[in-house]
């Protein structure tokens, strides 16, 4: 079979643009060509029952805000110090906030750099430890998000291409199943993420604008009542969420959560970073007997090394992870990477090199786990796509490691849009076969608001 030229390739540089005046538009070298989708048809059964419903909510609120203009602003001032005068002193400054806000909710209805992960799966047992665990899904429902739904994935749906049934795809399915809601202060759920510490019984943090919270689901045989909330009618489950802490923002440095992972050796161990760029780690302590937990700070610092300057500018997104080992956490801002070694209490910066050149406007948009090197990361900046492979204090005991620290292993460049900052990554490996001849290649897909692309990576 005949390999496709490049020219088939449907990513990459389009190569030189040329502007045509007689038909006023842009044209380049090279020309994408179109692709041709199959619908995949869902597979009917006359066993189905209508899928689960989200819990409406009990008030109904715009989903983006209208455009304001200051003349608007003005006459909408003026309408309001009329029915309220005791507002006349700000009458000067009303129309500028109103303008102001207007323009930061419609940025934040196309691109919240707060919102992280909004699904996440997991595993949950019933009281008695002898039974196979199950695998469930955490995500947000209700109309803005604020009910958290667990949900059983025990079904395998079936599609299938065409009349040609004998042909089909079964895949796990979160419809037709169990579900258990939980729901506390109507605040809009930010993230959602399980422990993968390979625990029968996994932990769950859920990120809230004030606070995150932590569960540890837990499967009944039968249907229980849920824990009451003033705002919403839950029903009975058999996925009892089990709420068993929580950790507001004054207790990590008096600013609300960007992002919240888990130790993946060790999931009583989790880090936190908040909008004013302080990270944490901190430890869950839990008795053998009762269902008493209590949280404990383990140590706790800034993404920005104390010789670098504090940036400006920034959007309030960041990230944590650990890479390495269990001692060594990767925390980032927009302008800022550093990887962390943590010896008991105390930390230090390891040696990290710049993402981006001097005087570049390019922000960190993503970070990813490399699928089978736990050294190795991903890192994805405005116009580049980075590999890195970072050595841990331990290791660079090992006089065959190297030094202590990070460096950039390869980029690519991806020419997505500089000013795109929605832009992010998914990895994963090709094959789950140690045996299958690609099986250290690995795959990326970008994904941003308007555009997506696929494509191969050494």
């Amino acid at each position: 079979m005949a390999e496709n030229t490049l020219r088939d390739l449907n990513y990459g540089h389009p190569g030189a643009a040329s502007y045509d005046l007689y038909h006023s538009r842009w044209s380049f070298a090279r020309q994408e060509p179109a692709r041709i989708f199959t619908q995949v048809r869902t597979w009917e059964s006359n066993t189905s029952r209508a899928p689960t419903l989200a819990i409406a909510a009990s008030s109904r609120f715009s989903t983006c805000a209208a455009q304001v203009h200051n003349t608007s602003a003005q006459r909408a001032s003026k309408a309001l110090i009329q029915k309220h005068p005791q507002l006349a002193p700000s009458s000067e400054i009303l129309p500028s906030i109103a303008s102001e806000s207007n323009a930061i909710q419609n940025a934040a209805s196309t691109y919240d750099p707060l919102i992280g992960d909004l699904l996440a799966f997991g595993s949950t047992t019933t009281r008695d430890l002898h039974n196979a665990p199950r695998r469930i899904a955490a995500i947000p429902t209700g109309e803005a998000g604020n009910i958290l739904r667990l949900v059983s994935i025990n079904r395998i749906e079936r599609l299938d291409w065409g009349p040609d049934q004998r042909h089909r795809v079964e895949l796990p399915t979160l419809k037709l199943a169990n579900c258990g809601y939980w729901n506390e202060d109507a605040a809009p759920i930010q993230q959602v993420c399980f422990a993968q510490s390979g625990d029968r019984n996994t932990i769950l943090a859920v990120r809230l604008p004030t606070k995150t919270v932590f569960f540890r689901p837990m499967y009944h045989s039968r249907p229980q009542a849920v824990n009451p909330s003033q705002f919403y009618r839950l029903p009975a489950s058999t996925i009892d969420a089990r709420p068993i802490l929580s950790l507001r923002f004054e207790e990590t440095g008096g600013a609300s959560h960007v992002h919240a992972t888990f130790n993946p050796d060790y999931q009583l161990q989790f880090g936190i970073v908040d909008q004013n760029r302080i990270w944490s780690v901190w430890d869950i302590e839990h008795g053998r007997k009762g269902n008493i937990y209590a949280t404990t700070r383990l140590v706790q610092g800034s993404i920005i090394p104390p010789d670098v300057d504090e940036p400006v500018g920034e959007d309030g997104w960041a990230r944590i992870l650990w890479v390495g080992d269990i001692n060594t956490v990767l925390v980032c801002c927009r302008r800022q990477l550093s990887v962390i070694s943590i010896k008991g209490h105390a930390f230090e910066h390891l040696p990290c090199p710049n993402m981006y050149a001097k005087g570049s406007l390019d922000w960190i948009l993503d970070v990813r786990h490399h699928p089978r090197f736990r050294s190795r990361v991903f890192v994805l900046t405005s116009t580049f796509l980075i590999l890195m492979a970072i050595t841990t204090s331990n290791e660079a005991l090992n006089a065959t490691a190297g030094p202590a620290g990070s460096m950039i292993l390869s980029s690519w460049r991806h020419y997505r849009g500089i000013e795109d900052c929605t832009l992010q990554i998914s990895v994963q490996t090709l094959s789950d076969d140690g045996n299958a001849p690609y099986n250290d290649a690995t795959t990326a897909a970008y994904t941003s608001q308007n555009q997506a692309l696929y494509c191969i990576l050494a």
